[in-house]
Formats: structure tokens, C-alpha cells, sequence
């Protein structure tokens, strides 16, 4: 395995951990009684301090008012960065 496969492998890895944090917070959302499962409690700590570093690179993007909410296109920003940079490594 090369180096490129084993980074590429890795940023894989860690936008699977972005995906599953943000459906974790629309599960909380939808189903309130999981907020206070003390292991989707634990899950939800780890992952965000795995996934917030990255995520706060983007804040500088504000949300957009879409009916009575807002949508975050900072985190979307986060993903679509993540799979470009994937993609040229892949090209490699």
C-alpha cells in the first residue's frame, strides 16, 4: 500500500465520521428521548471532537434561512472540500 492509498483510506474514513455526526444530530433532533442515552451521549462527544476542528474551518460561511429554519452550508462546504481533496489524491 502506498502512501497516497493509506491518506486517501484515512479521509475516507473521516468523512464517514462526518456523515454519521451529522445524522446523529438530526436523530437527536427528531427523537429527543436519544439525547440522553448515555452511549449516543459518548458517541456524540467523540465524534465531536473529531469533527468540529475541521467543521470550524467553515464557520466563516453563514447559514441560509430556508422556511422556519436555517441550513448550514458551512458543513456542507467541510464535505464537498473533503471529497475534492479525496479526489485529486486519487488521481495520483
Amino acid at each position: 500500500m502506498n502512501p497516497v492509498s493509506i491518506v486517501t483510506t484515512i479521509l475516507y474514513v473521516y468523512l464517514l465520521c462526518l456523515l454519521v455526526w451529522a445524522l446523529m444530530s438530526w436523530i437527536v433532533q427528531l427523537s429527543p428521548g436519544t439525547a440522553y442515552n448515555p452511549y449516543v451521549r459518548k458517541a456524540q462527544r467523540f465524534l465531536d471532537s473529531i469533527v468540529m476542528p475541521y467543521t470550524r474551518l467553515f464557520q466563516f460561511i453563514k447559514p441560509v434561512r430556508l422556511g422556519g429554519g436555517y441550513l448550514d452550508l458551512s458543513f456542507l462546504a467541510a464535505m464537498i472540500s473533503l471529497i475534492i481533496v479525496i479526489n485529486i489524491l486519487g488521481s495520483l
